[in-house]
């Protein structure tokens, strides 16, 4: 490698040769990269956006001063390339990632503008599974656009937005279920270990291990009684939906195969292929402790919330069986270390906050709980069921309003079109509007209120309904 000859094709911005010679290289001496290396590819963030907004020169002034930061840090021994686009990647011989990657972190913060890196190592246990460099050039480059798709300021962010939009038109939790178990995942993986890039894509595993779930029919996903066996068989096709759905991107290759197999069990008898044991994918094991963990702590249409004791009981029962036993460990104490982490989001008892105790002093009195009142309506906007502090709002007793009052009763009539428009657009655009407008109590008054709508779809009736909570704009 050292011996580069005149006719090497070398880009001129920053000196480096381009990738081709490096595939060259494996066409002329396949087995000169088989021992252990690491990869790193960086890439500046947003390089389309400066160079339109700012012009070319901009953009290559940061692609010039990352090749600058790389020659600085790296080792000398180091082998860099220049992508094909604007990545530039490194292969450094003999070095894990532990001791690379406080080097690639000085790297990225000492260019001018923000940088995403990707890295993977290949290791001597890969070298005997038939494993070569380009796979884990390859890899480097995947975990890479995992970091600039989790990035919500970037392009590549589009595909991860897609999805959870769908993912929300058929499970309103979604938002809240995936934050929670990015947070509980985040912490498992941090205390077995893994590498940044490999927290990254199960960070994305989180947010998309249920991406199958959109091809379900929603009477199915979201029917309270008991599930028949055709229900359940429609209900596991999600993991080989969702590996179809996401394995065709080169992007999200990391995370196909947790995203099929979250579902597996330690013991062979999960499905699609019941794997059992270590043959089921890393992330996919600390997929399905975490996912598990918090679906029971939380209410859902079928049953009501255990306990975090509860839970934690279920998970040492079934370790062993259901779960990786040794992470079952890690995460038991993970949930020890984070007590934050045991509440949960149940939807009928009074929401706790937990405080640390050396700020306790300071924050006590600072949380109250808000008055609203709530109702449902039907697709025709006629009030079907009324809830708490109903009639301390309007004025209205039960007996009063249901079936009988619509919801455009309860808006001044010179505000019915206006309110109309504003809803409208903003259930084209999700399953949830937020207005503030005024209403009109019995006596006629008017009061103004902040008020959340949210359309869902209830299984049970077969109707879509729209739930309405009301809260007085102070």
């Amino acid at each position: 490698m050292e011996n580069i000859s005149a006719e090497t094709l070398v880009d001129n911005l920053t000196g480096f040769p381009m990738d081709v010679e490096l595939r060259k290289q494996f066409k002329n001496n396949p087995e000169a990269f088989l021992h252990p290396l690491t990869v790193v590819v960086f890439d500046v963030a947003g390089l389309q956006r400066i160079n339109r907004e700012q012009g070319r020169p901009a953009g290559d002034e940061q692609i010039a001063n990352l090749a600058k930061m790389i020659r600085k840090y790296l080792p000398s021994k180091s082998m860099i390339y220049r992508g094909a686009e604007s990545e530039v990647f490194a292969i450094i011989d003999n070095e894990n990632e532990n001791s690379i990657i406080a080097t690639v972190h000085q790297i990225v913060d000492s260019c001018i503008g923000r940088v995403y890196y990707g890295i993977d190592s290949l290791t001597e246990n890969l070298i005997k599974k038939g494993r070569i460099v380009i796979d884990i050039i390859n890899n480097a480059y995947c975990y890479l656009k995992i970091r600039q798709i989790l990035n919500h300021d970037s392009y590549y962010s589009q595909f991860l937005n897609s999805f959870i939009t769908a993912l929300k038109l058929v499970d309103p939790d979604t938002e809240h279920h995936v934050k929670r178990t990015q947070s509980f995942g985040q912490a498992l993986g941090k205390s077995i270990g893994l590498n940044s890039s490999k927290l990254a894509a199960l960070e994305l595993l989180c947010l998309l291990h249920d991406i199958g779930k959109i091809t379900v029919p929603l009477e199915i996903l979201n029917k309270p009684g008991k599930l028949t066996d055709d229900e359940w068989e429609a209900i596991r096709t999600h993991t080989t939906k969702g590996y179809e759905m996401i394995s065709h991107l080169e992007e999200l290759q990391p995370i196909a195969s947790g995203v099929l197999s979250h579902h597996e069990r330690w013991d062979g008898k999960g499905y699609p292929n019941g794997l059992k044991g270590e043959d089921i994918p890393i992330l996919a094991r600390i997929i399905s402790i975490v996912d598990a963990f918090d679906a029971m702590i939380n209410d859902r249409s079928y049953r009501k919330a255990k306990t975090a004791a509860e839970a934690k009981l279920e998970l040492k029962k079934n370790a062993g069986t259901q779960f990786d036993p040794n992470l079952v460990e890690h995460f038991l104490k993970v949930l020890e270390e984070n007590p934050e982490f045991n509440k949960g989001t149940t939807t009928n008892e009074e929401i706790k906050v937990y405080r640390n105790g050396s700020t306790a002093e300071i924050e006590i009195g600072l949380t109250k709980p808000v008055n609203y009142a709530e109702y449902y309506l039907d697709v025709n906007y006629l009030i079907i069921e009324v809830g708490q502090n109903f009639q301390e709002f309007t004025g209205y007793s039960a007996e009063e309003t249901v079936g009988k009052l619509t919801q455009f009763d309860l808006i001044p009539s010179a505000e019915v079109s206006h309110y109309r428009t504003v809803a409208r657009k903003m259930y084209e655009r999700s399953n949830r509007a937020y207005l503030t407008h005024p209403i009109v109590h019995k006596d006629g008054t008017l009061i103004d209120v902040v008020c959340l709508g949210e359309r869902y779809y209830d299984s049970a009736t077969k109707q879509y309904k729209t739930r309405i909570l009301i809260f007085k704009d102070k």
